[in-house]
């Protein structure tokens, strides 16, 4: 083949990859955001998430709801009933926060966040229908401040009455006050 003939072809095949439908959704597309709008940009500061929500006029789920969704971590929890953005919000007063999406595909939220985070995966289990994977997250601050670090759980749900998807911050300082073994050098 001539060198011009594998240009182009090589050119086509980057074509193809670069143009390549993506799986995900506005209900991914809106999980994955949400994630970072309302948990990771705010790991060093969960009161101004609070604020951002409050501001969105998102409604609070009342007592006795929130015990529930944010496990024994204390908190807040919102919903969005938006078209392709039906989540629950969930932040605890130490800065855990979820954001838990029945209607988009847990699979495809897993691959967007590890593509578009700075991540290492620290485990992945399979637990009946539900796939969960841990990684350590390194997050800019959007307000100019120091990195965040946190511990983020990705769940998929592959049962058609408990599909969707699921996505847990637990920042550094949270993290090591539960007891959990938190990486040494950040992604």
């Amino acid at each position: 083949m001539s060198t011009q003939i594998v240009r182009l072809v090589c050119a086509a095949l980057a074509l193809v990859q670069c143009c390549k439908p993506s799986a995900a959704g506005p209900a991914e597309d809106n999980a994955i955001g949400a994630f970072e709008r309302y948990c990771l940009d705010h790991l060093n500061a969960p009161d101004k998430a609070i604020g951002l929500i409050e501001g969105l006029g998102f409604p609070e789920i009342p007592e006795p709801q929130p015990a529930i969704p944010m496990a024994d971590h204390p908190g807040r929890a919102w919903a969005s009933f938006g078209e392709n953005q039906r989540y629950f919000i969930k932040l605890s007063t130490d800065g855990v926060c979820s954001i838990s999406s029945p209607f988009a595909d847990g699979n495809v939220v897993r691959q967007l966040f590890e593509r578009l985070s700075r991540n290492s995966i620290l485990s992945t289990e399979r637990v009946g229908s539900e796939t969960q994977s841990i990684f350590a997250v390194t997050h800019p601050d959007p307000r100019g401040g120091a990195d965040g670090h946190a511990i983020v759980m990705v769940a998929s749900f592959e049962l058609p009455s408990a599909a969707g998807a699921g996505l847990t911050s637990i920042p550094e300082k949270a993290a090591k006050a539960g007891g959990m073994n938190v990486p040494g050098v950040w992604p």
